[in-house]
């Protein structure tokens, strides 16, 4: 059976707090968000979009680059990000700016320009699965609202349920060594020994 779709929750006046289940082990879905070959096959919103950049430093100081181009109007956008935190396998803390590029009109996960967003994502075993929980804080009350507006969650959702088939269908196929400083929870040592405490 298919996940349930994302819960969103607002939270307090400028955050949204996005949880969503996946099939699949911690160490591919990490490998999704991270991995720029997996993330640029799901992360695409609404139909009709493709993924022309996706840039990834994987490291704290390092940064993304993400753009994206419309198949029948040319029109592209991206999101440029610097990531404050990187707890592999667990956590990850960004900046987020959008980039308007050439798109005319906001979009539905779309963000005026100027103003930045502080980005949470946290990855925790579910059972057999993941849970991943994002949180996302706005610079404002009125670009959360109006975000939110413009079916932010759909986007997300519609992005989510496309991980969930390529999660099912190239799970085998990611690659092993993103997860490989994945601490195991049974054996407190291990993650000392790995140096990431």
């Amino acid at each position: 059976s298919m996940p349930d779709p994302a819960l969103v929750q607002l939270d307090g006046d400028q955050s949204v707090i996005v949880e969503r289940s996946f099939t699949a082990p911690r160490t591919s879905v990490w490998a999704a968000f991270t991995n720029p070959e997996v993330l640029g096959q799901w992360l695409l919103g609404p139909p009709g979009w493709d993924m022309l950049e996706c840039s990834i430093d994987l490291c704290v100081g390092g940064g993304y680059r993400w753009r994206w181009r419309h198949g029948d109007t040319g029109e592209e956008f991206g999101f440029t990000g610097t990531y404050s935190e990187v707890q592999i396998g667990a956590r990850l803390v960004d900046t987020q700016s959008f980039d308007q590029g050439t798109h005319a009109l906001p979009l539905a996960h779309a963000l005026p320009l100027g103003g930045a967003m502080q980005n949470s994502v946290v990855f925790e075993d579910d059972g057999n699965g993941t849970r991943v929980v994002t949180c996302i804080r706005y610079p404002d009350v009125a670009t959360r609202d109006m975000v939110m507006g413009q079916g932010m969650a759909t986007g997300m959702e519609t992005s989510y349920a496309r991980l969930d088939h390529v999660l099912a269908t190239s799970g085998a196929a990611l690659p092993k060594e993103t997860g490989a400083a994945l601490p195991k929870e049974k054996r407190p040592g291990a993650a000392k020994r790995r140096g990431i405490l």
